[in-house]
């Protein structure tokens, strides 16, 4: 959670290398484990469960502890799901 290399790549690609913007910093972190055999989760945005404002200056990051393949049911995105709205 507190990798620099981590926090230089989310803030280059959210374009928070300004002086403004200061880079990044952690908020929170947490772990989901999806036991086997366990049911997909629904598609879903991040963004209402964040206290944050403004919202549009907050990034999820997801990590894989194991090794994903389409069976296990990785992590999806749909495409525009951000211009969606709350």
């Amino acid at each position: 959670a507190t990798s620099p290399i981590l926090g230089r790549v989310v803030a280059q690609l959210a374009g928070w290398q300004t002086a403004e913007m200061g880079g990044t910093r952690l908020a929170q972190d947490q772990v989901w484990a999806k036991p086997p055999s366990a049911p997909a989760l629904t598609f879903h945005r991040d963004s209402p469960y964040f206290f944050f404002s403004p919202s549009d200056q907050v990034v999820t990051v997801w990590l894989a502890l194991d090794d994903m393949d389409e069976e296990l049911g990785p992590l999806q995105y749909v495409v525009g799901s951000h211009l969606w709205g709350e």
